[in-house]
């Protein structure tokens, strides 16, 4: 079982490694450094965590990890939405719903990370699981929101973004289930093989989408036919701004 597990942190981090290798030589990370560097500490938190003996150290090392990773999630998923229409000025007013939505994630997940049983023996152990599956969860959140506004909006992502976005988004669901299972019961085996196999998972996602080629429409542009509500948008900021005018006009 030992060499198993070994295996799947190794796995991880050389898919990781090999993907940014392969970005840096074809140029790919020049709109997204943050998933970049991203990819960079992925791959080499695995053979830390590999070398460390000491059970307490280890420990509270997966739990510094979690936090740092969150972070790191957060930026990456603000990068893709600030260059998915964030940037766009058509999209002026839906910039607020990411910040109403982190607001809305935020207060669930507290009340589900509250609610969470906790089996763990250590307090660092119950710090990792309640952080990891509250924060976890709150980068899925952040996910879907910003899939389906680029869905109503009909902008197209891309291929080295939906990768990016759907390699953090199966490394998070793996996580979040990993620290249910150890709430529930404890260290196993089984938590280690979902957290890591999800990341081996993502790691290989990561990499194909740096090597495939870019669609023909670019990543952030939207569609010859852009959907309608993104026309509704606009055309009612025009009427709104000419009815402003007209106002102001004297008789």
């Amino acid at each position: 079982m030992y060499v198993l597990d070994t295996c799947l942190w190794v796995i991880g981090s050389i898919l990781c490694a090999a993907a940014l290798l392969t970005g840096l030589a074809r140029k790919r990370f020049y709109q997204l450094p943050a998933f970049s560097f991203y990819l960079g500490i992925s791959a080499l938190t695995n053979p830390v965590g590999i070398v460390i003996r000491s059970p307490w150290l280890y420990e509270w090392f997966v739990f510094s990890v979690s936090m740092a990773g969150f972070v790191v999630e957060v930026a990456v998923i603000y990068e893709l939405a600030n260059r998915l229409f964030l940037s766009r000025s058509p999209f002026d007013k839906i910039r607020t719903a990411p910040r109403w939505s982190t607001a809305a994630l935020f207060l669930v997940v507290s009340v589900l990370g509250a609610l969470l049983p906790q089996h763990a023996r250590t307090m660092a152990m119950r710090a990792y699981s309640t952080s990891s599956f509250s924060l976890n969860l709150m980068d899925l959140g952040l996910l879907v929101t910003l899939f389906l506004c680029t869905r109503l909006l009909g902008i197209s992502w891309g291929v080295l973004r939906a990768g990016a976005a759907l390699g953090i988004g199966v490394t998070d669901a793996g996580c979040a289930a990993g620290a249910v299972l150890l709430a529930q019961f404890g260290p196993r085996y089984l938590v280690d093989f979902v957290r890591l196999g999800s990341f081996d998972v993502a790691g290989l996602v990561w990499l194909c989408s740096v090597c495939m080629p870019e669609t023909k429409v670019q990543p952030g542009e939207t569609r010859p036919q852009i959907s309608e509500l993104a026309v509704g948008f606009h055309e009612a900021e025009q009427v709104s701004v000419a009815v402003k005018r007209r106002l102001q006009t004297p008789n």
